[in-house]
């Protein structure tokens, strides 16, 4: 997704999170601060490698044991591709399906579907960077 200067001046101008923009004139300086990742901030993990998600059921291999047959066969279709959104809600429930009373493993796969984010990220789309010059570009709206 394409910044919007318009949005983007209102943020760097007014700083309503309190992130300290408006402390500097430095379009550098602004940008990393916009940059910046903050547990503060979760933003969605998207599509990732199901070996991630295959560590996180193999630290629970106790409750992964306790799975019936079905189950398991259930969890081998879901982590049969290449990668796997963990925030999609039908995978949500899937997961939720199969792995039903297990909660240190639902709560790991919980904490797993976002990631930090950045006040970019918040502001625009997931995977959003701001450079200097956009910064720099907002300033002239």
């Amino acid at each position: 997704m394409s910044i919007d200067l318009a949005t983007l001046k209102t943020e760097i101008t007014t700083d309503p999170s309190a992130l300290g923009i408006v402390l500097t004139d430095n379009d550098t300086s602004i940008s990393e601060i916009l940059n910046l990742k903050r547990a503060a901030i979760q933003v969605s993990r998207g599509p990732t490698a199901i070996e991630q998600v295959v560590e996180i059921i193999a630290s629970n291999p106790t409750e992964f044991t306790a799975l019936t047959d079905i189950k398991q066969r259930a969890l081998s279709i879901l982590l049969s591709g290449g990668t796997i959104n963990p925030d999609n809600a039908d995978i949500v429930s899937a997961f939720a399906d199969v792995f039903v009373g297990q909660t240190n493993t639902l709560a790991a796969l919980s904490t797993f579907r976002t990631r930090d984010g950045s006040r970019i990220e918040e502001l625009f789309a997931v995977g959003d960077t701001v450079h200097h010059s956009q910064i720099a570009e907002a300033r002239l709206v």
